[in-house]
């Protein structure tokens, strides 16, 4: 792993089509600034990791329309598109490059039964 991407796990209920809570998110700082485009689908559009003024975070696409920021969730997302000052109000720590989930409890206390036969 190079000294250019940091790694967060964190939940996050903005993205949570995408990943689920307490999800391992690789970030690659150097893009840390809002691509402008039309994208052929949601997985293509760049997700961005933002850090907030309360210590608080994102995990989200943006947009920049002036001085603000819009968090846009995603349509699955009980959240709603948030309007942030920009950059007084947030930072965009990066993009997120990877992310990782379990599949399966770390602890499962069923053990599967062997096949019959």
């Amino acid at each position: 792993m190079t000294d250019k991407l940091q790694q967060r796990r964190r939940t996050n209920r903005v993205f949570k089509s995408l990943h689920k809570p307490l999800a391992f998110v690789q970030i690659d700082p150097q893009q840390n600034k809002v691509i402008r485009g039309m994208w052929p689908s949601e997985h293509e559009r760049p997700v961005y990791f933002v850090e907030l003024r309360d210590n608080r975070y994102a995990v989200c696409w943006c947009e920049l329309e002036g001085n603000y920021l819009l968090l846009v969730p995603s349509p699955k997302s009980p959240v709603r598109i948030r309007h942030l000052r920009y950059p007084q109000d947030a930072d965009i720590v990066g993009r997120v490059v990877g992310f990782a989930h379990l599949i399966a409890p770390l602890h499962s206390r069923t053990v599967a039964a062997p096949p019959p036969g």
